[in-house]
């Protein structure tokens, strides 16, 4: 048997989904004003994180140098988190965002002191410095951010953002802050990426309460949007063509099996347990791999995959 304890396990099946994010990033590289929705649903384990992350490996979007490629997983920031996530949206961006840095910093100067983020401020800081006229014994220790995001950032004439936006930030409350923040960052990303073909991968979505990844993609309103999730997204405002995700059919799983020179009663056993679900294939198969000589395996259930799997896992590992 072929043994590699680190070869990640061949993605297989999925065509139909390729062609589809192929045919909408053809349509953008045509027309870099196009905008489209996707969405992949399904079950936990069935490969929607997996999809992403061999859609950004084989795209030929990515290489082209009008191209801008943003990603994020949602899964490790909590999405019912509004300001967790669309904080850790902002992060994939470079540069400033006038408006949604001026809303983040004031919203938590306002209602969570405790929270203000010391190196996003900074960061925020050293990218606004030079466009200050008197630059005079200024550091961020020195300085009241607040004022300098509020006096400079109205100042840059090339990002054409109507003030009007910083006397509305002043003033909303709590509730306003988190319906209007999504709002902000998508005016952000429009007016930074308006001639740039823009391609956002958003994994791990989970709706809870609030439309708010709607509320900032329809304030973009350009590029493609590549969202999975385990549910339907069901928005009421934008467009999205959604696409579930299934079991993988028995004769792709029979076939990818075989790579690994599994005997056909394993590949068998390994159909009928794991029911084509891809996170217990792809288990299954480190667990035989790493099974060193000893006896075959044949799996009882999907806990026993996963039991025989961690089995072979260092402690360190494991945690």
């Amino acid at each position: 048997m072929k043994k590699d304890d680190n070869k990640q396990i061949e993605f297989t099946d999925r065509t139909k989904e390729f062609e589809i994010i192929n045919a909408h990033l053809k349509n953008l590289m045509n027309n870099h004003q196009y905008f489209s929705v996707l969405s992949f649903f399904g079950i936990g384990g069935i490969g929607k994180s997996r999809l992403i992350d061999y859609a950004l490996q084989t795209t030929n979007v990515l290489n082209h140098q009008n191209a801008v490629n943003l990603k994020i997983n949602l899964e490790i920031i909590k999405s019912d988190d509004i300001i967790n996530a669309i904080y850790g949206l902002r992060k994939q961006i470079p540069t400033t965002c006038p408006c949604f840095d001026y809303a983040i910093i004031n919203f938590w100067n306002k209602f969570s002191p405790n929270e203000l983020n010391t190196e996003f401020s900074k960061s925020i800081f050293e990218q606004l410095l030079p466009f200050l006229s008197d630059k005079t014994d200024l550091s961020y220790q020195n300085i009241n951010l607040l004022s300098v995001v509020g006096g400079v950032i109205s100042s840059i004439k090339k990002l054409h953002l109507d003030s009007i936006y910083y006397s509305e930030i002043d003033n909303l409350s709590y509730h306003e802050f988190l319906k209007k923040i999504p709002e902000y960052l998508g005016l952000d990303i429009r007016t930074k990426y308006f001639d740039k073909y823009l391609v956002f991968y958003i994994d791990a979505y989970e709706q809870y309460n609030t439309n708010w990844l709607e509320t900032l993609i329809s304030n973009i309103n350009f590029g493609v949007f590549i969202i999975t999730s385990r549910e339907k997204l069901n928005w009421s405002e934008l467009k999205v063509e959604e696409y579930q995700l299934k079991e993988l059919p028995n004769n792709d799983t029979r076939k990818l099996l075989s790579k690994y020179e599994i005997k056909k009663e394993q590949i068998e056993n390994i159909i009928t347990i794991t029911e084509c679900i891809p996170i217990y294939v792809e288990l299954a198969i480190h667990a035989i791999q790493n099974n060193k000589g000893e006896d075959e395996y044949f799996f009882k259930d999907k806990n026993d995959i996963v039991n025989k799997f961690f089995n072979h896992l260092d402690k360190e590992q494991q945690e």
